[in-house]
């Protein structure tokens, strides 16, 4: 269908918001000194103990129709949410599960109709680049951002808010007709309880449009802004310093990271421009970001932790290339450092320390941080997967894939499957 091959992913509204005028320097953050200090090595006792599972999943992705691969696993109280496809094509499937069993409650795309329910006429749609579908919500009132498109005189392209409960369509955006503007690139982001953050870019020119996930409302719509990431009501993102069609050799485009106070998008609460000619985010990690800028050395770089409200330099993690971290936003910023024997760089993001481990770890790839666990895996592709903590003590030795979610009652993982490039699913009981 026209206008597919743009990897679109959301709406857009005719009036403008905001305009570059809305992004003013409100103040300057605390940087660290331009040389930080070696990271204390971490080197305490293993005191976390190996998750314990039940023998056999309770249910796999093979349970839910028409469901061969899977991009994305949440849980919402005794609700889950898988999204994937047949495999083949683009990840088309979306389907809520009883979480104890894999039961479908209900499910749209793939063979199954992609017709949303109330939608008048929108199907379910996801763009290539767009991150999964999200939920927002609590208890009974909670809801699935999805994206839609409509075939009506030219396709057209929004956001919608499925219930959790039966997937009927709670708000839609207005749509934007892409058959009319077909340099136009939209996907989405980030979403969060607040806000589903949306770029867009048209003629050459990227902008954030920020939209409230109560009832699909555009709140702000700010131009030459490249969002990254909402959290503890910021939203962070990277303005271009000049033509942006260059590579450095560092990989660190003419950018630097600033904040936009989430519920306007009218103000910068801080830059780095000032401090660091030229910075791009890493990682989104609740109270923190990460931040890679160009190092000493032609080529290097370096990794930063700062303060997502108040833009102050919190850490250095060296010798990091900043682009193989993770987080569960709520504990530990966890990066494998790219010098031989390779060990762990930390920021706990609760007792604000930074360190590096003092044991190696032999494996390749960060792949998950959860509750002081970090999950590593020899290959980006590996079946099983090990994990450590801030000191490099091994505490799972092998669990069964790559933990998509882990809750006091279950724990999910991603697993390989030879004859797809894609993972599947699997689900066990947490027994301790």
């Amino acid at each position: 269908m026209a206008g597919a091959r743009f990897f679109l992913a959301s709406m857009l509204t005719a009036a403008l918001l905001a305009t570059a005028g809305c992004v003013g320097h409100t103040g300057t953050p605390r940087s660290g000194p331009s040389s930080s200090p070696a990271l204390d090595v971490i080197d305490d006792p293993a005191t976390l103990k190996p998750l314990k599972l039940s023998d056999e999943p309770l249910w796999s992705h093979h349970d839910i129709p028409r469901m061969k691969v899977v991009e994305y696993f949440a849980i919402q109280d005794d609700a889950a949410l898988v999204f994937g496809g047949d495999g083949v094509q683009a990840m088309d499937r979306l389907a809520i599960v009883d979480a104890a069993t894999g039961r479908t409650r209900w499910a749209i795309g793939g063979s199954a109709p992609l017709g949303l329910r109330g939608g008048d006429g929108a199907s379910f749609w996801h763009a290539n680049h767009s991150i999964a579908p999200r939920i927002v919500g609590k208890g009974d009132d909670w809801s699935v951002i999805v994206e839609y498109y409509k075939q009506a005189g030219g396709d057209r392209f929004g956001l919608a808010a499925l219930s959790g409960k039966d997937g009927r369509v709670r708000w839609k955006t207005p749509p934007i007709d892409l058959a009319r503007a077909d340099t136009t690139e939209l996907r989405v982001v980030d979403v969060d309880n607040e806000i589903a953050l949306v770029e867009r870019t048209s003629d050459g020119t990227t902008s954030t449009i920020a939209i409230d996930v109560s009832n699909g409302r555009t709140l702000w719509d700010v131009p030459n802004v490249f969002p990254r990431g909402v959290s503890d009501g910021v939203v962070v993102a990277e303005i271009p310093k000049q033509s942006d069609w260059t590579n450095p050799v560092d990989g660190i485009q003419e950018r630097t990271v600033v904040a936009l106070d989430a519920k306007t998008g009218k103000r910068l609460l801080w830059g780095l421009s000032d401090r660091y000619p030229r910075s791009v985010v890493g990682l989104v990690a609740g109270s923190a970001i990460v931040v890679r800028i160009p190092g000493r050395v032609k080529g290097s770089t370096r990794t930063l932790v700062v303060g997502t409200r108040s833009g102050d330099m919190l850490a250095e993690l060296k010798p990091t290339a900043g682009d193989r971290c993770h987080s569960d936003r709520t504990t530990l910023i966890a990066c494998l450092t790219y010098r031989t024997p390779q060990r762990l760089a930390t920021y706990h993001l609760r007792d604000h320390t930074a360190g590096i481990s003092a044991h190696e770890t032999p494996d390749q790839f960060v792949r998950e941080v959860w509750s002081g666990r970090i999950f590593m895996s020899a290959t980006w592709a590996a079946s099983t997967c090990k994990s450590y903590d801030r000191s490099g003590n091994p505490i799972d030795k092998k669990l069964p894939g790559t933990p998509a979610l882990i809750s006091d009652q279950y724990a999910a993982f991603y697993t390989e499957q030879p004859d797809l490039h894609d993972p599947g699913l699997v689900v066990h009981r947490r027994l301790g």
